[in-house]
C-alpha cells in the first residue's frame, strides 16, 4: 500500500466518521410524551376546583400634570459668519485655545466658517466638510469676520 492509498483511506474514515457523529447528533426522539397521574380516590371531595377567573388589570391611576416650580431662561448666541483670512494658505486648528496641543484640522484661507466665541487672542469656529461640523480653535488673527 502506497501512501497515496494510505492518505485516502485515513480521509474516507474521518469523513465517515463525521458523517455518523452528526448522524447521531441530529438523531432526535419525537415521540410523544404521556401524561402520567397518580393514583386518584374517585368521589371523595378531593377533586381539583375549576381555576378562578383572572380579574381584569385596572386602570392605571391618574397622573397630576406637574406644574413647573422654577423658569429657566436659555440664552441663544448668535452665531458670527466669518472665514479664514485668504492672506494665509493655510491654518492650524486646534482643539483648545493654546499652541501646546497639536492641530485638529489644517483649514484652507478663504474657507468660511462661524465663530462661536471668543477667548483672548483665540476665536472657536466651527466649519463644514461634507455634511459633517467639526469645531476648534484659531488664533484670531487668521479670522475676517463677514458682514451678512
Amino acid at each position: 500500500m502506497n501512501q497515496h492509498q494510505t492518505a485516502m483511506g485515513i480521509a474516507r474514515m474521518a469523513f465517515l466518521l463525521s458523517l455518523s457523529l452528526t448522524a447521531a447528533c441530529a438523531t432526535v426522539n419525537t415521540a410523544p410524551v404521556e401524561e402520567q397521574a397518580g393514583p386518584q380516590a374517585p368521589e371523595t371531595g378531593l377533586e381539583a376546583e375549576p381555576p378562578a377567573p383572572v380579574p381584569a388589570p385596572a386602570a392605571p391611576p391618574a397622573v397630576a400634570p406637574v406644574t413647573p416650580q422654577a423658569s429657566v431662561t436659555v440664552t441663544t448666541i448668535p452665531l458670527v459668519p466669518g472665514k479664514i483670512t485668504p492672506r494665509q494658505k493655510y491654518v492650524n486648528v486646534r482643539p483648545e485655545p493654546s499652541t501646546g496641543k497639536k492641530p485638529v484640522a489644517v483649514l484652507s484661507g478663504g474657507k468660511y466658517v462661524e465663530v462661536l466665541g471668543r477667548e483672548g487672542t483665540w476665536v472657536k469656529i466651527r466649519w463644514t466638510r461634507g455634511k459633517k461640523a467639526h469645531e476648534g480653535w484659531v488664533a484670531g488673527k487668521f479670522v475676517d469676520t463677514v458682514t451678512p
